[in-house]
C-alpha cells in the first residue's frame, strides 16, 4: 500500500467509528460556559432569568443547569435554599435577604455542598443560617448573618473562607461559626462538656485528678496558696497547718519520683525525652517544640507563606475555616467554635464584641493573627486539648484572656490583656507552652499569669497592677526570661508576690520587680528555683522567701527596699544567694528560725545591715576588699 493513501485511509476509519447523528461530544463540566441568571423577588410578572426579565424565585434559579452565577435584587427570599456546586450567588446591592421558609423557623436557611461562592447577601433567622458539608471549597464575601437560634454557620467538611463579613447574635447562647465533624463522637462530646464548663466561668477545666483539685473552676484561688510572711519573734514562718490547708484547697503534692510527672486520671504524661530536657537542679531547658521558625503571615489563598510550620500536618485536616476582616457582635456563647481532631481555624484581622467566648476549642487546632476581643464575659480564647497559636491579639474586659487545659501546643505572642476580672492567662496540664511579649495590665483575684502542672517558656512578660500575684507556677516546669512585674498586691493590699513558685522547677533570669505588697519572690512546697540577674524593688515583705522544703539558688540579686528581711527562709527550706546587693531591708539581711533542715548560704554579699546572719543555720561570706 502506498504511503500516500495512508492519511486518507485514517480519516475514513475515524469517520466510520463515529456514530451517525450524534454530533460533537458535550464539553466537560470544567469547560461549560457559566449561566448568568437574575432574580428579583419584587417583580410582578414572570421572567426568563435575563437581566431585563428576571425570575421571581431564587429556588427556580438554583434549579437551573449550571454552572450558575445568580444575581439577587434587593428583597426577601424565603427558603430553605440548596446551592448546587460551582454556583455563585451575588447580591445586587444592599438588601438581598435569605430567610427560612414559612413555618420553618427551626430549619436551615441555606445549604451548600461545596464549590460555591456567596457575596453581598444577608442570611436572617433559622436555626442555622448556613450549613456547609461534603467537602470542596466555599467562599463568603461581604455577608451578614443574624437572628439564628443555634448558630450562623456550621461546617462539617471541606474548606470555608469568609472575608469582610459580619455576624450578629440577637439570641444568647448561640455560635457564630462552628467547625466540627458531621457526627460528633463520644470523645468530642465529652470534650465539649469540659469546654462548656471551662468557658462558662472563664476558667481552665482540668481532669478529675490532681490538676482538677489544684484548679477549682480552672484557676487557683490565691488565698488558698497565700504564703503568710507573719513574723514570730523576728522570724518568718509558715505554719504547717496552713500548708496543709493550702494542699486541701488545691495544692498539688510533689510526686515521690521526679519521673512521675504524669497526673493520674487524664492529666498529660511527660515523655521521657521531655523530662530529660530539664536541666539539673531544677533548671528548665527550652523544649525543642518551643523553638519557632519565624512569624508567618496568613494568606487566604491556602498556605501560610514563609512558614515551616504551616498548620496541621498534610492530610490531617478534614475541615477548616479561614476568616479575614470578619466582625462578630453580640452575646454569642462562642463566636467561633472548633471541635474534634481534624478541625482547623485560621483567623486574621477579626474583632469580637460582647461574646461570652471569642474562640472556644475542644480538640482541633487554630491560629489567630491580628484580633481584638472586647466586653466579653468569659474566657476570650479557650482551648481544651488541641493546639492554639495567638499573635497580635488584644483582649479587653473578659474574665480571662486565654484559658488552656491539656494542650500540646500553646503559642502566644504579642498579647495584651487589659482589665481581666479573674486572670490574664490560665494554663493547666499543658506542654509546649510559649508566652512571648505578653502584657497583662490589671487582673482579678487569680493573678496575671497562672501555670498549673505545665511546661512553659516565658519571654518578655510584663505585668502591671496585678492582684494576688504576677506569675504563679505550681508543679511542672517554667522558664522565665527578661520579664517585668510592677505593682502586684492582693485585694486587701497586704500580700501579693511577683513570682509565686510552688512544687515545680523554675529557671528565672533577667527579671525586674518594681513593687509587690508581699514577698517579691516566693518559692514554696518543695519547689526548686534557680534565679539569675534579678532586680527587686519595694518588696512589701521579704525580697526572697523560701518556705516548706523549697530550694532557692540565686546569683546576682540587687534588692532595694524590703519591709521584712532581704531573704527569709523557713520550714526546712534552703536558700543560696551569690552576689547579693542589699539596701533598705528593714529587718536585716536574713530572717529564719533555723528549724529542721533549714539552711541559708550567702556569698559575695554587699549589705550594711547584717542582722540575722548570726543564726546557726546561716553561712555568710562577704566579698574581700580590693587592695
Amino acid at each position: 500500500m502506498s504511503y500516500r493513501t495512508l492519511p486518507a485511509l485514517l480519516i475514513l476509519l475515524c469517520a466510520a467509528c463515529k456514530s451517525p447523528g450524534t454530533g460533537p461530544s458535550a464539553p466537560s463540566p470544567e469547560g461549560e460556559a457559566r449561566v448568568e441568571l437574575w432574580v428579583d423577588a419584587g417583580r410582578d410578572t414572570p421572567g426568563d432569568g435575563s437581566r431585563a426579565r428576571p425570575l421571581r424565585s431564587l429556588s427556580e434559579a438554583l434549579g437551573r443547569r449550571g454552572p450558575l452565577t445568580v444575581h439577587l435584587a434587593p428583597g426577601d427570599y424565603p427558603g430553605p435554599h440548596v446551592v448546587p456546586p460551582d454556583t455563585r450567588l451575588e447580591g445586587a446591592g444592599a438588601g438581598a435577604v435569605l430567610l427560612p421558609g414559612e413555618g420553618d423557623g427551626d430549619g436551615t436557611v441555606l445549604r451548600v455542598s461545596g464549590g460555591a461562592a456567596l457575596a453581598g447577601v444577608e442570611v436572617r433567622g433559622g436555626a442555622w443560617g448556613l450549613e456547609v458539608s461534603g467537602g470542596g471549597r466555599v467562599r463568603l464575601e461581604r455577608m451578614t448573618f443574624g437572628g439564628q437560634r443555634r448558630g450562623a454557620v456550621r461546617l462539617t467538611g471541606g474548606r470555608l473562607e469568609v472575608e469582610a463579613s459580619r455576624f450578629e447574635a440577637t439570641v444568647a447562647e448561640t455560635v457564630g461559626v462552628l467547625v466540627e465533624p458531621e457526627a460528633a463522637s463520644p470523645v468530642v462530646a465529652a470534650r465539649s462538656r469540659i469546654e462548656n464548663s471551662a468557658t462558662r466561668g472563664g476558667a481552665v477545666s482540668g481532669p478529675a485528678s490532681r490538676v482538677e483539685a489544684a484548679t477549682r473552676e480552672g484557676v487557683v484561688s490565691a488565698p488558698a496558696f497565700r504564703a503568710e510572711a507573719a513574723t514570730r519573734e523576728g522570724a518568718v514562718s509558715e505554719p504547717a497547718s496552713r500548708a496543709e490547708a493550702a494542699t486541701r484547697e488545691g495544692a498539688v503534692s510533689e510526686p515521690a519520683s521526679r519521673a512521675e510527672a504524669a497526673t493520674r486520671e487524664g492529666a498529660v504524661s511527660e515523655p521521657a525525652s521531655r523530662a530529660e530536657a530539664a536541666t539539673r537542679d531544677g533548671a528548665v531547658s527550652e523544649p525543642a517544640s518551643l523553638v519557632e521558625a519565624g512569624r508567618p503571615r496568613l494568606a487566604m489563598g491556602g498556605s501560610v507563606s514563609g512558614s515551616t510550620d504551616a498548620g496541621p500536618a498534610s492530610g490531617a485536616v478534614a475541615r477548616e475555616v479561614w476568616l479575614r476582616e470578619v466582625r462578630f457582635v453580640g452575646p454569642f456563647r462562642r463566636a467561633v467554635r472548633v471541635r474534634g481532631t481534624g478541625s482547623h481555624a485560621e483567623l486574621a484581622d477579626v474583632t469580637f464584641t460582647g461574646p461570652v467566648t471569642a474562640l472556644g476549642m475542644d480538640g482541633g487546632t487554630a491560629r489567630v493573627r491580628g484580633a481584638t476581643a472586647e466586653r466579653g464575659t468569659g474566657a476570650a480564647f479557650s482551648v481544651v486539648e488541641g493546639g492554639l497559636t495567638l499573635e497580635d491579639v488584644r483582649v479587653l474586659g473578659f474574665e480571662v484572656a486565654v484559658s488552656a487545659s491539656r494542650v500540646d501546643t500553646l503559642d502566644v505572642r504579642d498579647l495584651l490583656s487589659l482589665g481581666a476580672t479573674r486572670a490574664g492567662l490560665t494554663v493547666a496540664a499543658s506542654r509546649g507552652v510559649s508566652l512571648e511579649d505578653v502584657v497583662v495590665r490589671g487582673s482579678g483575684g487569680h493573678g496575671a499569669v497562672q501555670l498549673v502542672g505545665s511546661v512553659a517558656d516565658v519571654h518578655r512578660l510584663r505585668v502591671e497592677d496585678a492582684s494576688e500575684y504576677g506569675l504563679m507556677a505550681m508543679g511542672g516546669r517554667v522558664r522565665v526570661r527578661n520579664s517585668t512585674f510592677v505593682n502586684v498586691r492582693s485585694g486587701d493590699g497586704v500580700n501579693g508576690e511577683a513570682l509565686h513558685l510552688r512544687q515545680g522547677a523554675a529557671d528565672v533570669e533577667g527579671v525586674v520587680v518594681r513593687g509587690a505588697a508581699g514577698a517579691c519572690v516566693l518559692v514554696a512546697q518543695g519547689a526548686k528555683a534557680v534565679l539569675r540577674d534579678i532586680e527587686l524593688e519595694r518588696c512589701g515583705q521579704a525580697g526572697l522567701l523560701a518556705d516548706t522544703r523549697a530550694t532557692l539558688e540565686a546569683t546576682g540579686v540587687d534588692l532595694r527596699e524590703a519591709v521584712a528581711g532581704a531573704v527569709a527562709v523557713a520550714e526546712d527550706a534552703t536558700a543560696s544567694v551569690d552576689g547579693f546587693s542589699v539596701k533598705g531591708a528593714l529587718r536585716g539581711l536574713v530572717e529564719t528560725e533555723c528549724t529542721g533542715a533549714t539552711r541559708v548560704r550567702l556569698t559575695r554579699v554587699r549589705a550594711e545591715d547584717l542582722r540575722g546572719t548570726q543564726a546557726r543555720c546561716v553561712s555568710l561570706e562577704r566579698p574581700r576588699p580590693h587592695r
